[in-house]
């Protein structure tokens, strides 16, 4: 690998900025949907589809209080995959090949955490999910 740590972080950013302009979008629609007035739509359970060409296949999806693995079909008028995630109520934790997403709720929820005590830090909220969803680090230590 003749890349190091700086051009791989330079490589991530660079995939964020390019989408960025799409992903506002997604979420400013995702925002629309919100029918309860509390800035956050209600997700609605998510079918599984079949995996096809034009799907994300096998996406591990984590919310506060539930975990599962779907398959999501991405939406026609979509160039990247957050962006459908995001259409779903979800944000990738990857720019191009996300295989782990994170509800909008859940990242809403760790930003009020984070308001009212700056010392929560996301690792915290990582720690904290990973209880609540019985993984232990080992386990994700070994993933990545």
């Amino acid at each position: 690998d003749s890349c190091d740590r700086q051009g791989r972080n330079d490589l991530q950013v660079n995939h964020w900025v390019v989408q960025m302009p799409h992903l506002v979008d997604a979420y400013l629609f995702y925002c629309e949907q919100d029918t309860s007035g509390d800035g956050l739509p209600l997700i609605e359970e998510l079918p599984n589809e079949p995996v096809t060409p034009a799907s994300i296949a096998k996406i591990e999806l984590v919310d506060i209080f539930s975990r599962r693995s779907a398959t999501l079909a991405l939406c026609p008028n979509n160039l990247f995959p957050n962006e459908t995630l995001i259409y779903h109520g979800c944000l990738g934790c990857s720019p191009v090949y996300p295989t782990i997403s994170i509800s909008i709720r859940t990242l809403a929820a760790f930003r009020q955490s984070h308001r009212t005590c700056p010392h929560f830090t996301i690792q915290a909220q990582c720690k904290a999910l990973r209880h609540l969803h019985h993984v232990s680090a080992l386990s994700t230590t070994l993933s990545i």
